[in-house]
């Protein structure tokens, strides 16, 4: 896991930080895919799942994709599971 973004548990509680406040926490492809693979996996061990921006800003978009402008583009999720729209 990179260090962009940050998981901590607690209990039945995984709390996710996107952690690139410098630039508004703005989200690069494999930001995209590694968020999908913790959310996808959270259900297994988790109750409660906290998403959160480092920073003042939780998040301002996508950085570096391409012209792709939606979190799907890049991330795929397993056969049955649900896709961020």
């Amino acid at each position: 896991m990179s260090s962009d973004i940050l998981t901590a548990r607690k209990g039945p509680v995984l709390e996710i930080t996107l952690n690139r406040p410098e630039i508004g926490n703005a989200a690069s492809d494999a930001m995209a895919i590694e968020l999908t693979k913790l959310l996808l996996g959270a259900g297994e061990s988790s109750e409660i799942v906290v998403l959160r921006g480092a920073g003042e800003d939780f998040c301002v978009g996508r950085s570096s994709c391409g012209g792709v402008t939606t979190w799907c583009s890049t991330a795929t999720a397993p056969s049955g599971a649900a896709k961020f729209p």
